[in-house]
């Protein structure tokens, strides 16, 4: 970042009083924070490294955001439009001697894509699937795999089925996007488009009832708090 050239010895130059108070207004410009739009398929682990922060729990723990963390049940699992604060990056600062060998350890936070198949009876699956192009065992139906910062699409195959996986692609729940695509996971027939003003409303009270069947819980058709704290729970997340 370049400087405005200030002159500090001797008589100041002319244009020396413009140029201090377009440097305090720059100053004042650079350390305001940032407000940072998520977009989709974006979660806050991807947001925090681009703006220079090791992990996410900076981002989410400041006070700033605090409006955001009660909103959401996850920086995991944000929804397009939400807005997040960047504060201003504060340096480490460290006393060093001279003429001696000085050790840092960077902290990093390890993402991983961790999911769990199931099949129609709700029982884990056996067996080996290929993930991201190397083949993992099931265990108790759960396979992971560590996730590049890059990561945005993954390949899952099983038996004869293919899948493509969205890397934080998922929506809140609270979101008809995320409750349509927990329910859809889940092996529900339904998607985005059974949400129309036509259709919409017959249809999902149809496949919520089926949820609420499955589950145990009164059916009623209704989309509550009750209710998608059960998705949450069937789905994991």
């Amino acid at each position: 970042m370049g400087s405005l050239p200030l002159s500090c010895v001797g008589a100041p130059p002319a244009h020396a009083g413009p140029l201090v108070r377009a440097s305090s207004v720059l100053n004042s410009a650079l350390e305001m924070a940032i407000e940072h739009i998520i977009d989709a398929n974006e979660d806050l682990q991807m947001v925090a490294r681009r703006y220079g922060f090791f992990d996410a729990e900076s981002l989410w723990t400041h006070p700033d955001n605090a409006a955001l963390a009660e909103m959401r049940d996850s920086h995991f699992v944000l929804a397009p439009g939400d807005a997040v604060t960047i504060p201003d990056l504060e340096p480490a600062r460290r006393s060093l001697g001279t003429k001696t060998r000085h050790s840092f350890r960077v902290p990093r936070s390890d993402r991983k894509l961790k999911i769990r198949l199931l099949g129609l009876d709700g029982e884990p699956l056996e067996g080996s699937v290929e993930l991201a192009g190397e083949e993992l065992e099931l265990d108790d139906g759960i396979v992971e795999t560590p996730l590049e910062l890059g990561d945005r699409e993954l390949s899952l195959s099983f038996e004869s089925q293919v899948h493509t996986l969205v890397v934080a692609g998922l929506d809140p729940v609270s979101t008809d996007r995320g409750l349509v695509a927990r329910l859809a996971a889940l092996g529900y027939d339904i998607d985005l488009d059974d949400l129309s003003e036509v259709t919409g409303p017959d249809r999902l009270a149809f496949v919520v009832q089926l949820f609420q069947h499955a589950t145990e819980l009164e059916i009623s058709g209704e989309v509550d708090d009750t209710f998608r704290a059960a998705l949450v729970e069937a789905f994991g997340s």
